[in-house]
């Protein structure tokens, strides 16, 4: 018999899809398993610089991060949500600092593996440039 893995169960541990179900459909959380890599990380850990180039965007398992602009908190990241997707979208530099409130899990995508999950993933990729849209034009 030939068994494949095509179900993020088969990659990610339950309380991983459980907090990403709402915003990852089934597809997108097994792309996202095979493209992303799983980072745990410490409350104060700094993801995103205001100002610099883009090296990777992240995807917020757990915890929750504070989004900084000139110094003020305008927002805040919770589980499912993208961290330093738009500087890789638009090549420019960070539109914002972020960095974790609590101690948090994420995913990490290099440029390469983010354009390859936007590839594999069009209505996720629809999403996250609308999500982009919303949150330039409210800066």
């Amino acid at each position: 018999m030939f068994w494949t893995k095509d179900t993020p169960q088969d990659f990610m541990p339950k309380r991983v899809t459980d907090a990403l179900a709402a915003n990852f459909n089934q597809h997108e959380l097994v792309q996202l398993s095979r493209f992303g890599t799983p980072v745990d990380v410490a409350a104060g850990t700094t993801f995103t610089t205001e100002g610099t180039l883009g090296r990777q965007a992240l995807v917020l398992v757990d915890g929750t991060a504070s989004v900084m602009r000139d110094g003020e908190k305008i927002a805040t990241i919770k589980a499912g949500e993208l961290i330093g997707e738009i500087a890789l979208l638009t090549g420019e530099r960070r539109t914002a600092t972020v960095v974790a409130d609590t101690d948090a899990s994420v995913y990490a995508l290099s440029p390469r593996e983010f354009a390859s999950l936007m590839a594999r993933c069009p209505r996720l990729e629809k999403r996250v440039a609308s999500a982009a849209v919303r949150r330039l034009t409210a800066a």
